[in-house]
């Protein structure tokens, strides 16, 4: 399943002084950005009932999950585009796998 978002704002702060007056030019920063997702699950289990006191169980898993993030952030200079250290990039991925198998018996008042 993937899923996709993206987003941008634009953010202007005004400065005054507290008698009214203006205190600094006003600054102006917005932010575009945008990611994905995907996800993958898989299982499969077994059970085998060998007899009436034994019993094999067998599984697997797997599970991935894909990240991909862009997000810029810029202000105005005196008119010019700056981007800010706030922007980030980066991509991370996740795999998990995992396998089991038990073997159980009972005798009797114990079991193993």
């Amino acid at each position: 399943m993937g899923k996709h978002s993206k987003g941008n704002s634009a953010i202007n702060t005004l400065y005054f002084n507290p008698w009214g007056g203006e205190f600094r030019v006003p600054s102006i920063v917005w932010n575009t950005g945008n990611s994905s997702e995907k996800q993958l699950t898989f299982q499969a289990d077994y059970t085998n009932p060998v007899s009436e006191n034994a019993k094999i169980e067998a599984g697997i898993r797997s599970y991935q999950n894909n990240f991909l993030s862009f997000y810029n952030a810029y202000a105005n200079n005196n008119g010019q585009q700056i981007k800010l250290p706030l922007s980030n990039n980066y991509k991370y991925n996740d795999m998990i796998n995992a396998a089991y198998f038990t073997f159980s018996y009972k005798k009797k008042d114990y079991s193993f």
